[in-house]
């Protein structure tokens, strides 16, 4: 019983107390583990209080390198975001050349091709229908006898409207072939990042 005490109570404690003794191999080892024993309750708790300051600083450890982790990720983040919108902006200005381009090509065909009228002047409402009010009085005035003067002049007139359509026509798929271009090339340029 007694032995079963001491093994139970002091077993571990006095076995590494001995230990301590053989390895330094004092000139007093009695009194050599006296003074470990006496000492051992406090290195126990120094131990235990070394052994949470640890565990503590792992912990901070772990934390910190999260938060770097993270802080490195949403730079990352930044760094796309920047790109991104400094490829918006290159595509944006590219963008608005080939929209100025496409413009200054559009305004030099419409004024080669219309004899150099490039740009539709303003008309005033007020002539228009004067004029329109002096046709209808010379018509009046100057009843046509003949079918066939007003039905040549009727095809010639639907001949130059037919022609001015294809023109028109010709004009608007030259635009809109360009703008498909540029939209194309849009794409790909998007597609590529």
């Amino acid at each position: 019983m007694d032995s079963e005490y001491i093994r139970k109570h002091l077993g571990k404690c006095l076995a590494e107390g001995l230990a301590e003794v053989a390895e330094q191999r004092p000139f007093n080892p009695v009194l050599c583990l006296a003074h470990w024993l006496l000492k051992h309750n406090t290195n126990v708790q120094e131990e235990k209080g070394k052994k949470a300051q640890l565990a503590l600083l792992e912990k901070e450890q772990a934390k910190a390198r999260e938060e770097e982790l993270k802080a490195s990720e949403a730079l990352e983040e930044a760094k796309k975001v920047t790109d991104t919108v400094t490829e918006r902006q290159a595509v944006e200005e590219a963008s608005s050349v080939l929209t100025e381009t496409l413009t200054e090509t559009l305004t030099e065909t419409l004024s080669t091709d219309l004899g150099g009228e490039a740009t539709e002047t303003p008309v005033d409402r007020s002539k228009v229908e004067s004029r329109s009010d002096q046709a209808e009085e010379e018509a009046k005035e100057e009843p046509r006898d003949n079918d066939e003067e007003e039905k040549a002049e009727e095809t010639s007139t639907n001949q130059a409207e037919e022609e001015h359509k294809e023109e028109v026509m010709r004009l608007y798929g030259q635009i809109t072939s360009k703008l498909f271009l540029s939209v194309y090339l849009d794409g790909l340029y998007h597609m590529k990042r």
